[in-house]
């Protein structure tokens, strides 16, 4: 709980984000609630469905009076783009200094033709993949000549320029 570990700066809103404001059923597989998602086509018989309210993450932010953020950590299981169709303000007027999201989807040819990435571009944001590994982590500035199969990785996203070349730094990623 927020009062065990003295997080009087944060608040608890039980609903999930998405494009639209509404309710959307959550498919959690059974002995895996870390792997629930809001995608539909994840449900197998096996597993439960809940109904859950969805709120857009620009209206929480313009509720709470939030006039800036320093770094959004989003791990939705897939519906990371939903997530941020609903925060065009968020992405455009208030441009978080880094987005720290996994990509999974399989699916897709390249890391370019991804649609959050797609999406994230359109606000002028670059990245920094953050490869899964056990021993010593060596991030990599996503460039024109990065392999294109990147997707498996998490990645940090920041606005083009000043501040994509702050995080660069701080995270010591190379070219």
């Amino acid at each position: 709980t927020k009062e065990r570990n003295r997080a009087d700066n944060v608040q608890i809103h039980e609903l999930a984000l998405g494009e639209t404001v509404g309710e959307l059923p959550l498919i959690v597989p059974p002995g895996n609630a870390g792997a629930a998602s809001l995608i539909p086509n994840r449900v197998s018989r096996t597993s439960s469905v809940h109904r859950v309210r969805v709120a857009r993450l620009d209206d929480i932010v313009e509720s709470q009076g939030i006039g800036s953020v320093r770094l959004i950590k989003i791990d939705v299981e897939g519906f990371e783009r939903m997530v941020f169709k609903g925060a065009p303000q968020v992405l455009s007027r208030l441009r978080p200094d880094a987005i720290l999201f996994e990509l999974n989807d399989r699916s897709m040819a390249s890391f370019a033709d991804e649609p959050l990435v797609r999406l994230l571009k359109d606000f002028d944001y670059q990245f920094i993949a953050v490869p899964k590994c056990l021993v010593r982590m060596r991030l990599r500035r996503v460039t024109k000549t990065t392999p294109e199969k990147l997707l498996g990785h998490d990645f940090l996203a920041a606005p083009k320029g000043r501040m994509y070349e702050n995080v660069a730094t701080l995270v010591n990623a190379s070219e």
